[in-house]
């Protein structure tokens, strides 16, 4: 039983930080509203906890990184991580495409020779 528990966590806890990352820009969930009798939303000036924790993982959490790329490494991982991923996110992969083949040949399309 633990170990389902376990599971269950960290799915929620994936999904949560999924759900803060892809909607937290939001203006309706980055400001608290406060909801009047005839359904118009009035938004107070504070935060919600999606507006902070949204913060915390875009800007709050990979400043902090920076900061202890230059005080251990004098500045050396930041350039190499955003070369990676820039690689990442804008180069052909050859594994992909090695698995895309294969997916491909897998399910018969004639395309691929």
């Amino acid at each position: 039983m633990g170990a389902i528990r376990k599971l269950a966590i960290a799915v929620l806890l994936v999904s949560c930080v999924t759900f803060v990352a892809l909607f937290g820009r939001l203006p309706a969930f980055r400001y608290v509203s406060l909801y009047i009798p005839s359904n118009l939303p009035l938004t107070s000036g504070r935060r919600g906890p999606i507006g902070v924790l949204h913060r915390l993982i875009w800007t709050k959490f990979p400043g902090y990184l920076r900061v202890l790329d230059s005080h251990f490494t004098g500045g050396r991982f930041g350039p190499f991580l955003s070369r990676s991923g820039h690689y990442l996110m804008n180069e052909n992969h050859p594994l992909v495409l090695v698995g895309f083949i294969a997916i491909k040949k897998a399910y018969g399309m004639s395309d691929v020779q």
